[in-house]
């Protein structure tokens, strides 16, 4: 495909930390300014950190109109930890990144797809219940191609 811009590499992996506090531990996700509250255990914090991120960037970024702050490229390191996102929310990310940067609205987006505006809804939704290749169709119409990349640590 001749003139595409090609990004860096970026893996959706967000790094966090887990602080040890007087009385517990808090975990931190700094790309995200994400920090949880206080937890007895370390399990306790990774477990709210995964069950917790989607609802916080839907919470800080995207009812807020920011774009979402992507994974900051870093070497991966032993004993580091990362926060893995499904290949749908990062698509779902991908798109409201992308709208945001051009400016494109929900009711934009419908036209240019030819479908309801309740329908684009569904892309950023309490659930993800839209198909890959919905988010697909739309980045494409956004003149976006989504690319899959695998690493192992």
């Amino acid at each position: 495909m001749q003139g595409l811009k090609l990004n860096k590499d970026i893996y959706m992996l967000y790094f966090y930390e887990i602080k040890e506090t007087e009385q517990g531990f808090i975990g931190d996700v700094p790309d995200l300014e994400m920090e949880t509250i206080e937890f007895k255990t370390k399990e306790e914090v990774v477990d709210a950190l995964n069950k917790g991120l989607s609802t916080f960037i839907e919470m800080a970024y995207r009812q807020n109109n920011k774009r979402i702050p992507l994974p900051t490229t870093r070497e991966f390191k032993k004993g580091d930890h990362y926060l893995y996102i499904p290949i749908k929310y990062q698509l779902r990310i991908s798109l409201w990144n992308t709208m945001y940067d051009k400016h494109i609205r929900l009711i934009d987006l419908a036209k240019m797809l030819n479908v309801s505006r309740a329908q684009v809804q569904k892309f950023f939704g309490d659930k993800i219940t839209c198909s890959v290749e919905f988010y697909e169709e739309a980045l494409k119409v956004l003149n976006t191609y989504p690319t899959v990349k695998c690493i192992s640590r």
